[in-house]
C-alpha cells in the first residue's frame, strides 16, 4: 500500500516499475496513453538515492503557484498535448520527489543516498500550502482528461521516475484511464471534491469458507496510517430472482431481457472499535466498491482494474469550502403547488394502519429504475454496467433506510437505449411532470412499482433532483427525477435516498429537526451524510402503512410487455401478427390482434390452415417403446401434455422405463462414441469412479468431487469400450483412455464451469443390476418407484402413462379400458376412430360386386360363343392344312431326287 503523502514518499517501493523512456501512446486520449503505460515493454530504470536540492520555501511557494497558473491556463485554452509531461514534472520538483533537470547531473553525481528532500525546510502551513495546490493540480488535471480528449498522443517521456517514488504517479496515470475516461464528461457536484486518495491492498481475516457461503466476513483495511478492521453481514433479496430490463431496438420495439445478476455479493457492517461507522460494500465488479463513512468523513473504495496484486483505491471525499452549494429541486413554491395537486387526494396510508405492529412490521419499497439515454451513452451502452451501478447505489440507499426498517428492492430497470421519450428540460420541475405523464400513461403498463426514479445526465441549474411527496404506491404521481452527473456512489446514493424520502412523505427539516449530525438525509442544501432526523421519523409515521408497503415483494414475478403488435400473444389477445405490413400477409390474424371472420386459429400443433384439426389427429408421435402418442381434440391449438410410460414398466430384459426412455446397457455409449461402442466391463467403473476425480466421480458440489461407493460404480460416469470413432465434442471437453489389462477404458470429463450438458454422467434410468437402476448417481431398487400398474388395473387392455392411467389399446376406451372405445387415454386425447363403412359406401361395394359379376359372366358368354367359333374354325383350317401338307410332301421328293441326280451326274 502506498501513500499520496510527502511523509511516505521517500518509502522505497521495489514491486513498481517505470515505463521506457520516450514511448507515446498513439491514441485519443487517456485511455489509450494508460493502455500503453501498463502494457510497454520498455526496460525500467535503476533506482537513484539522490535527492532535490534544497530550495527556499518562498521560492517553491512561488514556482508552485506560477505553475498552478500556468497549469490551469494552459488547460482553459485546451492545450493539453505538450503541457501534460511539464505539468507532472513541475508538480514532482516542487514536491521534492524528483531532480529539476538542471541540476540533476550535478544532484545525481553528489547527493548522498540518505539526502533530505526539499521539503525539509517548509514550515507546516507552507508544507499544507503545497498540499493543497497539489490537490488542486490534480484535480486540474483530471479535469482536462474529462474535458478536452481529441488531442493525437501524449509522450510519456516526462513521465519517467525513479521506481522508489513512483508508485502514486503511476496510480494517478492509471486511475485517470481506467475510471476518469470511463466515466467521460462526468464532474462531481458543485460544492465536492476528491480530496485524497490511496492504494490499498485490502486483506481477508475470517477463514475461507468451502462448502458454506460467506455469510459473516471480516476484512483489513491500511490507509492514513492505520488499520482498520471491518465486519460485514451479506445483504440477502436485494437483487429479485428475475431482473426484468427493459430496452428498446432500433425500430423503437421495447425488449425484454432477464440477465443473471449474482445476489450474494453485497455486504454491509462496522468499522471495530468505530461505534458510528457504516460499511456498505459490494464484491461483485472483482473487488470491494462501496462507501466507508467514519464518523464525519466519507471514503469511496474501488478495485483496480487489471491489477495482479489486488489493488484498491480509497478516495476521501470532502465538501470545498466556500463553494455553491447544490439543492434539492423541491422548493416552497413547488411544495404550495403539490399541496394543490394532492389536496382533493385521500390519503390511505393512515386508514390501513394496525394497532399491533404498526412500527414492528418491515416496510418494502420496490423501485422502478428509468436510465435517460445520455446517461446511458456514459455508460459505454452497456446495459450490464448500468444494472451494476444502480444495484449499487440502492444497496447504499438500503443501510440508509434500514433504521427504519424499510427494505429497498429493484422493480425493474428501463432504459431509454435509442432516444429519449420526454423533453429533459433544463426546468427540474417540467421534467418531472413530463416524466410523471410518461411513467402514468406507458411505463406502469409493462413495470410495475411503488415508485419510479427517473435518472438524467442533466444539470438542473441548481437542483440535484425532485420528487413528488407522499405518493408512493400511487400510480400517477408516484415519481420522481435525479440528476446524475457525478462519479461518486455515495453522492448519487445519498441524493437518490433523499428524492425516495420525499416519495414516503417526508419534507425538508428544519432548523429545530435533528440527527446527531451537522446535516441530514432530508436537509434542503445537498450533504452526503446517512442519517434520518427526527422530523423525517415523523412524517414517515403517516405514510409507513400505504397498502403497497407492508407485502414483500414476489420473488418469482415475471414481467411480460403486454402490447398489441409486438408478435407476443399476451392475455386478451387472440393472435399477433406484428406491424401492419406483416398481418397483411398473414391469411388467420388482423392487425388489431383478433382473428379474421371463420378462423378459429391461427398458430399451435393441432392448428392447420386457420382451422383445428380433427379430433384422433396425432400431433406428437410415440418416439420409443416407453413413449406414448398424444392427439389433438379438435376443439384447440395446442397438442396435449406429453405423456409417458409409467416409470418402472418394464420394456427389456432387466430394463425399465424411466421419464418415457427405455435406456439399455449400451445406449449411452453409443450415443457419444458411435455405433460400435458398447458398456466397458465392471472393471472400468471401479477403478474409474472410486478415484473422485473430474474423470470419475458420483457427482460434485462446490468443485468438490465425491468418490462412488463400490455399490454405486455403475452409476458414476460412463465407461465404454470397442471405441472406433471419437466424437467431436464442445469446448473444452476432455475424452480419455485408459488401459486396465487388456481392457480400454473409454470416458469424458466434466467441470462446473462448462455451460453445457454433461453427456458423460450415467443417465437415470440406466441399469446397474437386476432389477435395479441409476438414479441420482445412486444404484437404487427399480420397487422404489411404486410401480403399480398390475393386469386388472387397465384389465390387460392397455398400459399406466406417467400420470398413473390407462392408456387403452385401440378398440377399448378409457378410464379403465373396460368399455369399447378408441384407446388413448384422458390426457392425450382422443385416437382417431378408424374408418366404418356407410350406407352409400356399402352400396357401393355391392355395386361395384355386381358389376364385376355382370362384367364377368358376359366375359365368360363371350368367350363360351367364340370357343365354339374358334372350334370350328380350328378344324377348318386343319383339313386344309393337312391337304396342304401332302401335296408339298410329294412335291419335296421329287426335288430331292433331282439333287440326287444332279449331285451324282
Amino acid at each position: 500500500m502506498e501513500r499520496k503523502s510527502p511523509a511516505t514518499a521517500g518509502k522505497p517501493n521495489p514491486g513498481s516499475r517505470a515505463a521506457g523512456d520516450g514511448h507515446c501512446a498513439q491514441g485519443s486520449g487517456g485511455a489509450a496513453a494508460g493502455a500503453q503505460l501498463r502494457s510497454s515493454g520498455c526496460g525500467q530504470l535503476s533506482v537513484t538515492t539522490a535527492a532535490s536540492p534544497a530550495a527556499e520555501p518562498e521560492q517553491l511557494i512561488r514556482r508552485a503557484l506560477d505553475f498552478k497558473n500556468q497549469g490551469a491556463q494552459c488547460y482553459k485554452e485546451k492545450k493539453c498535448r505538450e503541457a501534460i509531461g511539464k505539468y507532472h514534472r513541475a508538480l514532482l520538483e516542487l514536491k521534492g520527489l524528483l531532480l529539476a533537470q538542471e541540476d540533476s547531473e550535478e544532484a545525481a553525481s553528489t547527493a548522498s543516498t540518505a539526502g533530505a528532500t526539499g521539503l525539509g525546510k517548509l514550515s507546516d502551513e507552507q508544507r499544507q500550502l503545497l498540499d493543497s495546490i497539489e490537490i488542486d493540480c490534480y484535480n486540474s488535471l483530471a479535469e482536462s482528461f474529462l474535458l478536452e480528449m481529441k488531442y493525437e498522443k501524449v509522450c510519456f517521456k516526462d513521465f519517467l521516475l525513479p521506481r522508489k517514488k513512483t508508485i502514486h504517479l503511476l496510480w494517478l496515470l492509471m486511475f485517470l484511464s481506467n475510471f476518469l475516461i470511463v466515466t467521460a464528461r462526468q464532474m462531481l457536484p458543485q460544492g465536492f471534491i476528491y480530496a485524497s486518495y490511496e492504494v490499498t491492498i485490502p486483506q481477508l481475516l475470517t477463514p475461507k469458507p468451502r462448502q458454506q457461503e460467506r455469510q459473516n466476513v471480516t476484512c483489513l483495511l491500511h490507509f492514513e496510517g492505520k488499520n482498520i478492521i471491518m465486519h460485514l453481514t451479506q445483504k440477502k433479496n436485494l437483487v429479485p430472482k428475475h431482473l426484468p430490463i427493459f430496452t428498446y431496438s432500433k425500430d423503437g420495439d421495447l425488449q425484454l431481457d432477464y440477465p443473471f445478476f449474482r445476489d450474494d455479493c453485497y455486504y454491509h457492517g462496522f468499522v471495530q472499535d468505530r461505534p458510528f461507522s457504516l460499511v456498505t460494500l459490494s464484491i461483485c465488479s472483482g473487488g470491494l466498491k462501496g462507501i466507508l463513512q467514519l464518523e464525519n468523513k466519507i471514503y469511496e473504495i474501488e478495485p483496480v482494474q487489471g491489477s495482479p496484486t489486488f489493488q484498491h483505491v480509497i478516495f476521501r471525499l470532502e465538501e470545498k469550502e466556500r463553494a455553491l452549494q447544490m439543492r434539492c429541486g423541491l422548493t416552497q413554491e413547488e411544495q404550495k403547488h403539490q399541496d394543490t395537486m394532492f389536496q382533493n387526494i385521500e390519503n390511505v396510508a393512515s386508514k390501513t394502519a394496525s394497532k399491533g405492529d404498526w412500527w414492528l412490521r418491515t416496510r418494502y419499497v420496490e423501485i422502478a429504475f428509468v436510465i435517460e439515454h445520455e446517461r446511458y451513452l456514459m455508460f459505454a451502452r452497456n446495459e450490464t454496467v448500468t444494472a451494476l451501478q444502480m444495484l449499487d447505489i440502492i444497496h447504499i440507499a438500503n443501510s440508509f433506510y434500514e433504521p427504519l426498517s424499510v427494505q429497498l428492492s429493484v422493480a425493474g430497470l428501463e432504459i431509454w437505449s435509442q432516444k429519449n421519450f420526454i423533453t429533459i428540460s433544463p426546468v427540474i420541475d417540467s421534467t418531472l411532470q413530463d416524466f410523471n405523464d410518461w411513467r402514468r400513461d406507458f411505463l406502469v403498463n409493462h413495470l410495475k412499482s411503488d415508485v419510479g426514479h427517473l435518472f438524467a445526465y442533466k444539470s438542473f441549474e441548481f437542483s440535484l433532483g425532485s420528487a413528488y411527496v407522499g405518493t408512493v404506491c400511487d400510480e400517477w404521481m408516484g415519481s420522481a427525477v435525479i440528476s446524475y452527473k457525478t462519479t461518486s456512489l455515495s453522492i448519487i446514493s445519498s441524493i437518490f435516498a433523499h428524492e425516495l424520502g420525499h416519495n414516503l412523505g417526508m419534507q425538508h427539516d428544519e432548523q429545530y429537526c435533528s440527527c446527531g449530525k451537522a446535516y441530514c438525509i432530508m436537509a434542503p442544501v445537498h450533504e452526503v451524510t446517512d442519517k434520518f432526523s427526527n422530523c423525517s421519523y415523523t412524517d414517515y409515521f403517516l405514510t409507513m402503512n400505504a397498502p403497497c408497503l407492508l407485502s414483500p415483494p414476489d420473488p418469482d414475478r415475471i414481467f411480460k410487455i403486454k402490447s398489441c403488435g409486438n408478435k407476443v400473444v399476451d392475455k386478451e389477445e387472440q393472435c399477433d401478427c406484428g406491424s401492419e405490413a406483416q398481418c397483411k400477409l398473414d391469411p388467420c390474424c388482423q392487425s388489431n390482434c383478433t382473428f379474421r371472420s371463420g378462423v378459429s386459429c391461427a398458430f399451435g400443433e393441432c392448428c392447420d390452415k386457420c382451422q383445428y384439426l380433427k379430433s384422433g389427429t396425432i400431433c406428437r408421435k410415440k418416439t420409443n417403446y416407453c413413449d406414448l402418442p398424444e392427439y389433438c381434440n379438435g376443439t384447440s391449438e395446442w397438442c396435449p401434455e406429453d405423456v409417458y410410460m409409467q416409470d418402472g414398466a418394464l420394456c427389456n430384459n432387466y430394463v425399465y422405463c424411466y421419464h418415457g426412455n427405455c435406456i439399455s446397457e449400451d445406449t449411452q455409449c453409443k450415443m457419444i462414441f458411435g455405433f460400435s461402442a458398447k458398456t466397458a466391463t465392471d472393471i472400468c467403473f471401479r477403478e474409474m469412479n472410486a478415484k473422485g476425480d473430474r474423470f470419475g466421480n458420483c457427482g460434485h458440489k462446490h468443485g468438490i468431487y465425491h468418490k462412488c461407493q463400490t455399490k454405486n460404480t455403475l452409476c458414476g460416469r460412463i465407461q465404454c469400450e470397442n471405441v472406433q470413432i471419437l466424437p467431436s465434442l464442445e469446448e473444452r471437453s476432455t475424452i480419455i483412455q485408459v488401459p486396465l489389462g487388456d481392457k480400454q477404458c473409454w470416458s469424458t470429463d466434466y467441470h462446473s464451469g462448462m455451460k453445457t450438458a454433461d453427456i458423460g454422467a450415467v443417465t437415470d434410468g440406466s441399469p446397474c443390476g437386476k432389477d435395479k437402476m441409476c438414479i441420482n448417481r445412486k444404484c437404487v431398487r427399480v420397487s422404489l418407484l411404486n410401480y403399480d400398474c398390475n393386469f386388472t388395473k387397465c384389465h390387460n387392455r392397455g398400459v399406466c402413462n406417467n400420470h398413473k392411467h390407462c392408456h387403452c389399446d385401440y378398440g377399448w376406451g378409457p378410464p379403465d379400458c373396460l368399455k369399447k372405445g378408441h384407446g388413448g387415454s384422458i390426457d392425450s386425447g382422443p385416437p382417431q376412430p378408424r374408418k366404418r363403412l356407410t350406407i352409400i359406401a356399402k352400396a357401393g361395394i355391392i355395386g361395384g360386386i355386381i358389376y364385376v359379376l355382370s362384367s364377368a359372366f358376359i366375359l365368360v358368354s363371350v368367350g363360351i360363343y367364340f370357343r365354339y367359333g374358334f372350334i370350328r374354325l380350328f378344324r377348318r383350317l386343319r383339313r386344309r392344312t393337312e391337304s396342304s401338307t401332302t401335296e408339298v410332301s410329294a412335291q419335296s421328293i421329287t426335288e430331292m431326287k433331282y439333287i440326287k441326280y444332279v449331285q451324282k451326274s
